[in-house]
């Protein structure tokens, strides 16, 4: 075990990891001079706990204590507020990437790591809610944040100049996914033990040995589809529910995908939600299903984590739409089945845990699940990006990148 995991071990007992700063809203009537700076904040607080679509401007008016007329005046709508909250949270990012501060690579994935346990609700922001902006102010941020990770990249290669430009592009957004991972999760470690940790896994990516040869993983895409009706619905609903999110997407679009009457829909599917529910229930029952194949045909612990890690890294890359709506879309199932399937997510994250724990017998749980959720992160985050996931040899790379951070080599010993 490296010896980064055992100094984590010995210091996570202290101290939460704080979340955004926060600020108290003033006293009603009141008119302070920040007024911009707290709805911003609020606004911030409640997009990432509620989701965008479950919050309204009088929700953001009353939690900075004052009247929507008010908040007009400085909002036009939610949208620009959303908008708002999401560019400065990717220009802080960016600045940080950006800072003359970091005289090495190193200095940069710390600083990193540091401003991701500041601003827990960073990663949420971008993966989840920025998907209800408008497809411009999207492609917009996203051109100035990959415009950023650039620099990165480029220092990755100067750093590494063995490393091919594909695999320091994949490398570097597989880190800075590692770096994300505390939005997605509420364990807390000890601050100094937390970044260390999270720092050293980025390294374990960032010096990985050569990635699998992609001409050895090209295969076809496929033509062939789904002769059930049922299933061509189901499979139209879960494309258009990643891409443009659930709120937005209506019977109508879902009929014109699947090139068939809207009417004709409620024939295999009562309700949109039900559809919703019914792509869930499926990427959860592959989740279950593979846990069971591998305990079922392991032998022993490492053997059993390699094959899950394999397989998610698998079903991720062939399956990323059911990835994106298991990310941001379980918070729209009614309570008692939201509640189920938040449960059964982590129960799948306690199976991946305590195997990991077996492995590494001097990891505690809250350490070891800790690693598990940036590595899942790191997976889903590379899957749900276009440019990363249409690579040749996408899952290939991202089984070896996960099984480095995991440390599922066969010999013991820090990396």
């Amino acid at each position: 075990m490296s010896e980064f995991i055992a100094r984590a071990v010995m210091t996570n007992q202290e101290c939460a990891v704080p979340t955004s700063a926060r600020i108290d809203p003033p006293q009603r009537g009141t008119r302070p001079s920040n007024r911009r700076e707290l709805i911003l904040l609020a606004a911030n607080d409640l997009f990432a706990t509620r989701g965008f679509e479950h919050v309204s401007m009088s929700d953001v008016a009353e939690a900075v204590a004052i009247g929507p007329s008010a908040l007009y005046r400085h909002f036009p709508g939610k949208h620009q507020l959303l908008l708002n909250v999401v560019e400065e949270q990717i220009r802080q990012f960016i600045s940080v990437i950006e800072s003359e501060d970091h005289r090495c690579l190193d200095d940069v994935f710390r600083a990193i790591a540091a401003h991701c346990l500041d601003h827990r609700d960073l990663g949420l922001l971008w993966q989840r809610e920025a998907r209800h902006l408008t497809q411009a102010d999207r492609s917009t941020l996203r051109a100035q944040l990959r415009d950023a990770v650039d620099l990165i990249i480029l220092r990755q290669q100067s750093s590494r100049p063995d490393m091919s430009p594909r695999t320091a592009d994949l490398v570097t957004w597989a880190g800075l996914a590692l770096l994300l991972s505390p939005s997605f999760h509420h364990v807390d470690l000890k601050r100094s033990g937390y970044e260390s940790l999270l720092f050293q896994l980025t390294q374990r990516v960032r010096s990985i040995d050569p990635l699998p040869d992609p001409t050895e993983q090209v295969t076809s895409s496929g033509t062939l589809r789904w002769s059930s009706r049922r299933e061509q619905v189901l499979e139209c609903a879960v494309e258009l529910f990643a891409e443009h999110t659930y709120a937005s997407v209506s019977i109508e679009d879902i009929g014109t995908a699947a090139g068939i009457a809207a009417s004709s829909i409620y024939s295999h599917f009562p309700s949109k939600l039900d559809m919703l529910k019914a792509a869930l229930w499926r990427g959860n029952a592959h989740l279950q299903l593979s846990v069971a194949a591998a305990l079922r045909q392991s032998t022993d612990p490492r053997q059993a984590l390699r094959q899950i890690v394999d397989s998610y890294a698998d079903f991720a890359v062939a399956h990323y739409g059911l990835v994106q709506i298991t990310m941001a879309e379980v918070r729209n199932l009614p309570d008692p089945e939201r509640e189920t399937m938040v449960q059964l997510q982590r129960d799948h994250i306690g199976e991946w845990t305590h195997l990991l724990r077996q492995v590494h017998s001097e990891l505690d749980a809250s350490t070891g699940r800790v690693i598990v959720q940036a590595v899942i992160t790191m997976i889903n985050n590379v899957a749900l990006t276009s440019h990363l996931r249409n690579q040749p040899g996408a899952a290939a790379a991202l089984r070896a990148l996960a099984e480095a951070v995991l440390d599922l080599r066969t010999h013991q010993g820090p990396i």
